[in-house]
């Protein structure tokens, strides 16, 4: 027998309708409780725009309750040469990394560990790239 994925119940296919419990009576005189799907009531999908500002707030959302903590631990002058630090510092280790790529001639971060450490480096970098990944898409 063949299967139809448009009657299946993982709510990964589709969204899922609210559903309400309903007492129903056979013949017999025996009732019980089935779930109905409600009719009055039906999801919607995410538009692109809110699909787009809930994965902007899953990247930053961290860094937007850190930053004021951190500004407001240390002290307001302290927090803002430290956040422009970071910057700084951030920016001049991109370019450190696009520098040595261009120079060992690789086209990617994995191959560029590759070429470093050795077979080591690019599964070492490559199992950190997943586990960021993974932690983002749980966030």
């Amino acid at each position: 027998p063949k299967r139809s994925l448009k009657h299946t119940s993982s709510p990964f296919f589709a969204p899922s309708t609210p559903r309400k419990l309903v007492q129903i009576s056979t013949p017999g005189g025996t009732s019980r409780l089935v779930k109905k799907e409600s009719t009055s009531v039906k999801e919607s999908k995410s538009s692109v725009a809110g699909t787009a500002s809930n994965l902007v707030n899953a990247i930053i959302g961290a860094g937007i309750v850190g930053i004021p903590f951190a500004v407001k631990e240390t002290g307001l002058v302290a927090g803002v040469i430290l956040v422009i630090l970071c910057a700084i510092l951030t920016e001049k280790s991109l370019r450190v990394l696009v520098a040595t790529a261009k120079h060992v001639d690789v086209p990617s971060y994995e191959t560029l560990f590759e070429s470093t450490y050795g077979s080591f480096g690019f599964y070492f970098i490559s199992l950190n790239m997943l586990i960021m990944a993974y932690g983002g898409c749980l966030s």
